[in-house]
């Protein structure tokens, strides 16, 4: 399950969670074109090239708080814009891109259902 909370002020919390992983990070967005970037915020492990090699992963901590912002999504630019994800805002949805294809996924492998995300506004 993937929760993902944008704030006014451009700042974003990503969450995504599953049988094996857990992934909490912070960063930024911003809107284009209806399309939203995410551009994440950098951990202490992460490299000038914003990704680790192996090597640099089994150094790296495990299930610590000092660590938690760790994440190994390749850092692209589009429109000069630098991100790690994006996501379609289409009919108040959010359409996920494949990191690897830069391809809207419109099926999750195996399944017949559509994949998208709906978005909620949630009230404070």
């Amino acid at each position: 399950m993937t929760d993902i909370k944008f704030n006014r002020d451009s700042t974003v919390k990503f969450h995504k969670a599953g049988d094996l992983m857990n992934e909490n990070l912070t960063g930024r967005f911003k809107v284009s074109n209806n399309i939203v970037y995410v551009k994440f915020n950098k951990s202490k492990y992460d490299t000038s090239k914003d990704t680790l090699s192996f090597d640099e992963l089994l150094k790296a901590p495990i299930d610590t708080n000092e660590h938690q912002n760790l994440h190994y999504y390749d850092l692209k630019f589009e429109d000069n814009i630098p991100y790690h994800l994006k996501y379609k805002i289409k009919q108040d949805r959010l359409l996920v891109y494949n990191v690897e294809t830069n391809q809207i996924i419109r099926r999750f492998k195996g399944s017949k259902k559509v994949a998208k995300f709906y978005l909620q506004k949630v009230e404070k």
